[in-house]
């Protein structure tokens, strides 16, 4: 019986070591199986991250491609305002050269018409007239006088005949340039008187006289 008790132990003690190994070995498995998966893991994130990478480049260098053509563009733009900056600065000097001779014209017109004003001034200043009227004598102007009395109330009438000579004319000396010769005036001599009552008459004396009635005599003298 001990025998048998004691094969049974080193048979025991054996399937033990043995389970031992199997189970080593299964936790080494398993740690096989681990570590599988966990490089199937790395490759699948590798490939992951270089998939990721690639779109990542891809889109990156779209990035980099569309930045170039907008710096391209902007560079065109710059160039363009550049130009135009160039073009606004010349139509301003331009526009600053005319308004300086708009200026100087205006001061000009601004003097030329002050000179006029004050020569105008000074023209009407230094500019007179002088007018000097002759007139002839009475003898000489008119050659005879007829009375024609009338009688009763009726007016007694005066008849003045002018001589057919040549008057002296009017002189008129002007200082003003381009002096004109103006129309000589006519003389006119008007005296008036009026008619006396017959009571009047009677009373102021005694012997008859007749009402008297001067007309109004218009002659214009020759002028030479």
């Amino acid at each position: 019986m001990k025998a048998k008790l004691i094969n049974q132990d080193s048979q025991n003690q054996q399937l033990k070591l043995k389970l031992a190994g199997l189970t080593q070995r299964v936790e080494e498995l398993d740690e096989n199986k681990v570590l599988q998966m966990s490089e199937d893991g790395l490759l699948e994130l590798r490939e992951k991250i270089s998939k990721e990478d690639d779109n990542t480049v891809k889109e990156l260098t779209l990035e980099v491609e569309r930045l170039t053509g907008r710096l391209k563009q902007l560079e065109g733009v710059k160039g363009d305002l550049m130009k135009t900056e160039d073009e606004y600065d010349l139509l301003e000097k331009k526009f600053r050269a005319e308004q300086d001779k708009a200026n100087s014209l205006s001061k000009v017109v601004e003097e030329m018409r002050i000179q006029m004003s004050r020569s105008k001034e000074k023209d009407h200043k230094n500019t007179t007239a002088t007018l000097e009227i002759t007139s002839p004598r009475a003898e000489d102007f008119f050659s005879s006088t007829t009375i024609i009395p009338t009688l009763g109330l009726q007016k007694t009438r005066i008849t003045i005949v002018p001589k057919p000579t040549t008057l002296a004319s009017k002189t008129k000396r002007c200082d003003i340039s381009g002096g004109l010769n103006q129309a000589k005036s006519p003389v006119t001599i008007a005296t008036t008187s009026r008619t006396k009552s017959p009571e009047e008459t009677n009373s102021s004396s005694s012997g008859p006289q007749s009402a008297v009635s001067i007309i109004t005599v218009s002659t214009t003298p020759v002028a030479e």
